[in-house]
């Protein structure tokens, strides 16, 4: 088991992690992080016609070590 830190970016804010959670592997970080991308989009439809999110999987050594991110576009047709 190992500490992974999760750090959201969201358009043009960025929260840290500065606790982060004990898992087993990097898969499962990124399966966690990519869970909650989607619960946090669920909860509200942003406005804007361009939205991104992403979690930034790090170590405790503050070293990157992967990058799960989604991307929303909106735009109408007629």
């Amino acid at each position: 088991m190992q500490r992974f830190f999760f750090d959201l970016m969201e358009d043009d804010n960025s929260v840290s992690d500065e606790n982060g959670i004990m898992m087993p592997e990097l898969d499962e970080a990124e399966l966690e992080a990519a869970g909650a991308i989607a619960r946090m989009l669920a909860d509200r439809v942003p406005r804007a016609n361009h939205h991104e999110m992403a979690v930034v999987i790090r170590d405790a050594g503050h070293t990157p070590l992967a990058r799960v991110s989604l991307t929303l576009v909106r735009e109408r047709m007629s």
